[in-house]
């Protein structure tokens, strides 16, 4: 489903303020839900991942209480499985520093990420792609 920006933003100016966080998990829900477990289409990953950046830079904090939402996980993911190795390792390290700003360093949200990004400071990218 597409909406025009300009749809979504009159739509988030109407939407009362207590509502803003159901909303965000809400939308990061079905956007988990339409995901598939294995990507086998290019182009649909990528439209997923903007979608999930989009969400959460105007969710802001609501995707992460109580805890980091898996929107945020599985549009990381992605990125590695797609051989984005070098936009695996740069999502890995701001969603592990946001993870510690807003749940400390001992959730288990932070501590995935943590070991995600170290994983993926570890993998070379393939043969000719930048580094």
């Amino acid at each position: 489903m597409r909406v025009h920006a300009l749809v979504q933003r009159a739509t988030r100016d109407a939407l009362p303020t207590q509502r803003l966080p159901a909303a965000a998990r809400a939308a990061a829900n079905a956007l988990l839900h339409i995901w598939p477990e294995i990507e086998r289409d290019a182009a649909l990953g990528q439209l997923l991942r903007a979608n999930t950046d989009t969400l959460a830079e105007t969710a802001g904090t609501h995707l992460w209480k109580p805890g980091g939402h898996e929107v945020l996980v599985r549009a990381a993911g992605s990125l590695g499985n797609a051989g984005l190795v070098a936009e695996a390792k740069d999502y890995w390290h701001r969603l592990h520093t946001t993870a510690m700003q807003q749940l400390g360093p001992d959730h288990p949200h932070t501590l995935i990420t943590r070991k995600n990004l170290a994983h993926w400071r570890r993998v070379q990218p393939p043969e000719g792609a930048p580094s």
